[in-house]
């Protein structure tokens, strides 16, 4: 059986064997990891499906990688919902569903990663919907966007 090398490892043999720093797939040349770590606060009450809870935007060409993400509170339980990239434009969102706000205390990734990356077309603001409607009975509780993304150009 053959090896298994994902796209890009064939893209940089391929850009390799045409010489050192020959295009954009070349090993040399790499993207910078960046994180949009923010935190907001629920407040005490309920949140509804309709509302979300708000984070900073994340820049245009930037590409989500799900596996180093993460969303986390110290709310006493876990929060289903989707993430929601919302153009400044205010053009049509990007969905991100199945995603979960995790327990602090786990810091487990919760965005999925079946799927391949994100890459957003414009300036797009992190929201997150719950799935259903979410009380917080007595403290209000923060909740944290540990955002993982590389700039694509």
């Amino acid at each position: 059986m053959p090896n298994a090398v994902s796209t890009q490892a064939a893209k940089q043999v391929a850009a390799l064997a045409r010489g050192t720093g020959y295009g954009p797939n070349s090993s040399d040349v790499m993207g910078k990891l960046h994180l949009l770590d923010d935190k907001a606060v629920m407040a005490v009450g309920v949140t509804l499906s309709s509302e979300y809870v708000g984070f900073g935007y994340l820049p245009k060409g930037a590409k989500i990688i799900p596996n180093l993400s993460l969303l986390t509170s110290n709310h006493t339980a876990t929060i289903a919902g989707k993430l929601s990239l919302v153009p400044l434009d205010g053009t049509a969102a990007t969905d991100i569903t199945s995603v979960v706000i995790a327990l602090e205390a786990t810091e487990t990734t919760c965005i999925p990663d079946a799927a391949d990356s994100v890459t957003l077309t414009k300036d797009s603001w992190v929201r997150f919907f719950p799935t259903a409607d979410t009380t917080i009975a007595t403290t209000a509780k923060n909740v944290w966007a540990r955002i993982a993304y590389t700039v694509v150009n």
